[in-house]
């Protein structure tokens, strides 16, 4: 197994993680996260447009029976 932390030369109490795999797949997770979060935040959208639309079309058939 290969080391993937070195020590840095110039800064001697410095440590540079070179695992460049585990960074890659962190990035992909931190992606995927973010998408997974503007997908609920849409879908509660949707969800308070349903709600609103159902509100308006409930009042539409108020006004309409009162019009009768």
């Amino acid at each position: 197994m290969s080391d993937k932390f070195v020590r840095e030369y110039d800064n001697p109490g410095a440590v540079i993680n070179t695992d460049t795999r585990g960074l890659a797949a962190y990035k992909l997770r931190k992606q995927k996260s973010k998408q997974i979060n503007e997908l609920a935040g849409n879908v509660k959208q949707i969800d308070e447009m349903q709600q609103e639309i159902a509100d308006i079309k409930q009042i539409l058939q108020m006004i309409v029976e009162k019009i009768k």
